[in-house]
Parts: C-alpha cells; structure tokens; sequence
C-alpha cells in the first residue's frame, strides 16, 4: 500500500509539472513551459523571466540576519582541504539562503542556488524552499512558482511547506485565482494541506477584501478537522471589515467566542473600526462603543486609531456627549493627551470658524504635555480662514509657518493650507 501510494504521488508531480507546459519543441523545463503559459514566448530557447513585481507595501528586511557570516562558513566549507561532508554542505548552503530569504535579497537567493548546482551540492526540498520564501516575501509569483516547477524538473518533491510557501506568494499578490489553482494542484499530487495551508487561504481571500470566499474557506479548515486559531478568525474578521460589512465582522467575531478562540486586538479593532467608518447617516458610533467597553471586559485594550475612529463618528453625528466619553476612556487608559483626538475634535469648530475654541483645544493639549501635529495646525488655519472675523495680529502666519516646519508640502500648496493662510491674511496683508 505505502509503495502505490509513492507511486501515485509521483504521477500525480509528474502530471503537476506537465500541466503548464505547452506542446512546443523548445520548452524543455517546466519553467519555460510556465513562461510560456503566461504569455512570455521563449527567444532561441532561452525564456526572458519577467523582472520582481515589488508590492506597495513590501515587508521590512530582516537586518539582523548574519547573511555576511552564513556566507563566509558556506565559502570555507566548500575550500575545506579535507573535503566537508555532503550533510555539512546541504546545511551550510540551506543557511545561506535563507539568510538571503531573510534579508530580501531574492536575486543573491537564486545566484546562490545556481552556484551549488555548479559546486555539486546536493540541493534538497529546503533548499528550493529557501530560495522560493525568498521571492515569496516581495510578492514575485513568477520566480516563486518558477522554482516550484523547477524542483519538479529537479526530481525533488514539494512538501506541504513548498506549497504553503507558493500560496504566500499568492496572498501577498492578492491573487485569489492563482492561489485557488495552486490549491487544487496541491491536493491532485498527494500533499495533505495543513493548517498553514487553510491560513494562507483565508488570508488571501481576505486581502482581496472578499470576505464569504474567506469564510468558506474556514468553514472547510473547520471540516478538515483541523483547530481554528486566533490568526485565520481575525483575518476573516478584518475581511468583512474591508468590504464594510460591520454585522459580518461582528459575526465572525463572535465566531471565535464560540470556539474559545481568545481575540486579541486584531479582532475587537475591525469590529469597531467597522461600525464607526462611514458618514453622519450610516455609520453606528453608539454600536462601536459597546465594543469598545466589550473589548476591555475582555482584556483587550483598543487601539488609538480605533479610539479616534469612534469619536470621529461622533462629532460627524453632532453627538459631543459621546465624544466627551471616548476621550475619558482615552484618559482612563493613559493614550490622553493625544494629538489625533484634539483634531477630530477640532472638526466642527473649524468648519464654523470657531478659532478660538480650537486655540483653548490646543492649549489644553499642551499643558497636558501633548504637542500639536500637521493637522491640528490645518484645523486651526482653516478656522482663521471661515472666522468671520479673522484675527488681526500674525497668529495665522505664525500657524502656517508652523504647519510647514511639520509638513513641508504646504509651502507647494498641497491641501488647502495656502488658500486658508490667503484667506486668513486678506489681500491687503497677503
């Protein structure tokens, strides 16, 4: 039974490797095959691989990885004159690029890789896992899956790791399609999926905002019998919370109270961000309090953006009261004086030209030992500017010169800041 079930896991990598190739006399690897099956035609055999797509948000590189070390222990292992094991050289070489995995060097990875193929080393499923989590990590699925289908050529089979490493890839491109694909052929050449794998999915349906596609993706990690952990419940909450669906968020919240799953921060805060977001008539400020007060019965305490964010639905509610309560929980926890809430507070009295009580605003927060940003000076300018009396001494200039020191683009015009310090001054004093 244990050698038919080898057998059929080898068709079935077999079968995976010939999936993307083409019938076409040129392609001779199941990377060209793949370029091919992305539009990418192979020039006098040699296919020209696309270069890295960089995210908008690439993760920040690990600068304490050792890469210049891993390097120089692989270097003298290979001019060893008593001649390193072949285990030493596997592990030496694995280190090398993961330390460049680490540090998101991708092309230094794969020139790595190369140069053990040249040196002899034996290259096993931790190595290519390591040079795919390398390109994984910038969002590059073309490299990633370029290695995967290459270690298929290699005659090295893909564990659960190199799918799951694939599948990052696709969550970080946000590619729903790709990784649903991927999946499939995962579970076609033998490879048991594990709760990585459920994760991977359920995060990369969220990132696409597309929150029933991430639930039924737990409800199947559910069904495989597997544990639902804190990190897949509270990406299917932040999914519902992207696509504005607060009751759907709040659902799967309490999802994760049903299964003892602890929610953390990254739970409570999408619910709460979620039923305060929208405008004065649709967003429920009354409904993110109660979760704010739920979340600190449970340990949890909110963040400031989602403090801030309940009482910016307040004020745009016209609800001073309920303003006045989020901000005493603010001082309760110790996040007061904050900058951020002085602004979303400063709103209203900016749009009526109120200066003064934004000046009694910003002076409170400064004895309390707060200290005004960019936009609490943009509040204030754009009061000096609707004032039906603006002041007549140099407040308002005093206020932009400050605006700028903080946020240089106001000087260029960007934003209202020079037409409010315009109106402010007059023509005359302009």
């Amino acid at each position: 039974a244990t050698l038919q079930t080898q057998d059929k896991m080898a068709s079935c990598l077999w079968t995976l490797s010939q999936t993307t190739r083409q019938s076409h006399r040129q392609v001779c690897s199941a990377s060209q095959a793949l370029a091919l099956s992305l539009g990418k035609a192979p020039l006098n055999g040699v296919v020209t691989v696309p270069a890295a797509r960089v995210p908008t948000l690439p993760r920040p590189r690990d600068v304490h990885v050792d890469l210049w070390g891993a390097e120089r222990h692989f270097k003298a292992v290979l001019a060893s004159k008593d001649g390193a094991p072949r285990v030493s050289k596997m592990r030496s070489g694995v280190d090398v690029i993961q330390a460049c995995a680490a540090r998101g060097e991708v092309s230094r990875a794969e020139a790595w890789l190369l140069r053990f193929r040249r040196a002899r080393v034996f290259i096993n499923v931790r190595a290519y896992n390591a040079a795919m989590h390398a390109c994984a990590r910038v969002a590059d699925v073309v490299r990633t899956e370029g290695w995967l289908l290459g270690m298929i050529d290699g005659g090295v089979e893909p564990n659960v790791i190199s799918f799951n490493t694939l599948l990052g890839a696709f969550a970080e491109a946000g590619d729903v399609s790709g990784a649903h694909r991927w999946f499939s052929r995962m579970t076609e050449a033998g490879v048991e999926a594990d709760a990585v794998t459920y994760r991977t999915m359920i995060a990369t349906c969220a990132r696409a905002a597309n929150a029933p596609l991430a639930e039924e993706w737990l409800l199947r990690m559910k069904a495989a019998m597997l544990t639902l952990d804190v990190v897949s419940c509270s990406a299917l909450v932040s999914a519902y919370a992207k696509s504005g669906d607060a009751k759907g968020a709040e659902r799967s919240l309490r999802l994760m109270e049903e299964n003892g799953i602890v929610a953390g921060r990254a739970g409570y805060d999408p619910v709460i961000r979620a039923w305060a977001a929208g405008g004065a008539g649709s967003a429920e400020p009354m409904h993110a309090e109660c979760w704010i007060w739920k979340a600190l019965e449970a340990g949890v305490e909110p963040t400031d953006a989602a403090l801030v964010a309940v009482m910016a639905a307040f004020v745009r509610s016209e609800d001073a009261n309920g303003a006045q309560r989020i901000a005493d929980v603010m001082r309760r926890l110790g996040r007061w004086p904050s900058a951020a809430a002085s602004a979303v507070l400063a709103r209203p009295h900016a749009a009526a030209g109120n200066f003064e009580a934004i000046e009694n605003l910003l002076d409170e927060l400064v004895r309390e030992g707060g200290r005004p940003d960019a936009v609490c000076l943009q509040e204030l300018l754009a009061a000096y500017a609707r004032s039906p009396q603006p002041p007549e001494d140099d407040r308002a200039e005093i206020c932009f010169r400050e605006l700028c020191f903080l946020d240089p683009r106001a000087i260029h015009g960007a934003g209202e800041a020079l037409g409010d310090v315009r109106r402010a001054l007059g023509r005359r004093r302009y």
